[in-house]
């Protein structure tokens, strides 16, 4: 029986902005592939990025329509495979995942089904299905209707559309603030031939991420991809992508609110907080950490000051949370609140600690319940990601964008550090206040009235 191994990380260089991942366990019975096509978030982009990630999951140069793709499947012991967009801070992704049956539960005279998955999902990601020049005509114009439909639905999931409504707000004519399926207005300049050359000069300039997890200590990965005919066509690259890093930002006095009136029954109501360092604080390693443990304090969990408070002793919400956008160093708070209340507005802006400052220090981490709870909260969270290959390629790719990569342990230490487990006080200021872009932006819910916030 082999040893148990959680995970080990391994990154490779294939070729100059192409990029190996390789996280060995023996934990699940799959392989877990996943190829990320990073470029930056621009109001010209993002539509056809929305556009050609459904058109490439449609067909393959070798396998042209989903009737074939899903007989593959089949007969790869029915694996699966997805394929969609992201965004991650000013940067938009196009992701392709595919999940396969580990090797070593197949009959010993089987294809290497993690090969075939890997030169299946190269095939789908880098190798269309290409007609006169061009995407197939009916594949981009059933892609470009359904893309427009999920656009037009944004408003059907009233707390979704309240976040966006909120982020875009707060970075107005920035790329933070684009929505990811991009415009419908932006539809119609968009054909099979153009699509085609837009992918064609993406595959050219884009940061190239391939992620592997699975059992493969015995595997020699990197062969497997030098060898793959997708791969030898693509070219070294200085790719061109944003690495997101906290920033100073300027504070102003003046907060945003912005007000939607829809018919709805309860109210959304969304803050959103700038997160305010000084200098000294903008060189703290620590400090995405610090921010996800306050966030686990603010509202992560039923223990969180904004559930205890706002939802519990006040009863002014039926729902309420917060949110840590550390790539883009935001603080969100959502509450599902009765129209035409003002209160939970306070109530929540009070739970940040007066006036939006949040102090660490070793007596807060260790004095109360609601700290202990905060930070066993986020220890819990990042074992959990430990068993979820997924979250763990989803981590690790963010981490990309903030320029460091981590294992395991060192992902934990500062939070255990924040905990006062390792007898080192942690003492950092995290401001929330209004900033230059408006920070507060917003409340979601009909009839709120208040500063800088979106309310629906």
């Amino acid at each position: 029986m082999k040893g148990m191994n959680f995970m080990d990380y391994i990154k490779k260089e294939v070729k100059k902005g192409i990029t190996l991942h390789q996280i060995n366990t023996n934990k699940f019975k799959t392989n877990l592939i996943a190829i990320f096509l990073s470029t930056p978030l621009t109001r010209e982009n993002v539509t056809y990025n929305a556009v050609l990630s459904s058109v490439l999951r449609r067909g393959t140069k070798n396998i042209q329509n989903q009737e074939e793709l899903s007989k593959k499947m089949e007969e790869m012991y029915g694996a699966e495979y997805n394929c969609g967009v992201n965004k991650i801070g000013n940067d938009h992704v196009l992701k392709f995942y595919m999940e396969t049956i580990n090797d070593d539960f197949l009959p010993q005279e089987a294809e290497n089904m993690l090969k075939t998955g890997i030169d299946m999902l190269c095939e789908i990601a880098f190798d269309p299905l290409v007609k006169n020049g061009g995407f197939d005509d009916e594949y981009v114009s059933q892609e470009k209707e359904n893309v427009k439909q999920i656009i037009e639905a944004k408003k059907d999931n009233k707390a979704g559309y309240a976040a966006y409504r909120c982020l875009e707000e707060m970075y107005k004519n920035e790329p933070a603030g684009l929505y990811r399926f991009g415009y419908v207005e932006d539809m119609e300049k968009i054909n099979p031939k153009n699509l085609y050359e837009y992918f064609l000069n993406l595959l050219k300039q884009c940061k190239i991420d391939i992620f592997v997890s699975g059992d493969l200590n015995n595997v020699d990965l990197i062969e497997i991809i030098n060898n793959n005919e997708n791969i030898k066509k693509l070219e070294p690259r200085d790719p061109i992508y944003v690495i997101n890093k906290p920033e100073k930002r300027v504070q102003i006095e003046k907060e945003k609110y912005v007000e939607e009136k829809l018919d709805v029954t309860q109210g959304k109501l969304v803050i959103g907080y700038d997160v305010i360092l000084d200098e000294e604080e903008l060189k703290c390693e620590n400090l995405k950490y610090i921010g996800m443990v306050y966030n686990a304090i603010l509202g992560g969990s039923a223990n969180s000051k904004l559930f205890q408070n706002v939802r519990e002793k006040a009863s002014l919400a039926y729902t309420v949370n917060s949110g840590y956008a550390y790539y883009c160093g935001n603080i969100f708070i959502n509450a599902g609140i009765d129209i035409g209340t003002d209160k939970a507005a306070g109530l929540a802006d009070k739970s940040t600690n007066h006036n939006g400052v949040a102090f660490f220090d070793d007596r807060l981490s260790r004095g109360t319940d609601v700290h202990r709870h905060g930070n066993d909260d986020m220890l819990g969270r990042r074992h959990l990601d430990r068993c979820q290959p997924g979250s763990r390629f989803r981590m690790r790719h963010i981490r990309a964008f903030g320029g460091a990569f981590q294992g395991f342990e060192q992902a934990i230490s500062p939070i255990l550090v924040l905990h006062g487990r390792q007898g080192q006080p942690a003492a950092v200021h995290l401001f929330l206040r209004p900033t230059s872009r408006n920070a507060r932006a917003a409340a979601f819910s009909p009839h709120l009235s208040g500063n800088n916030t979106f309310s629906l």
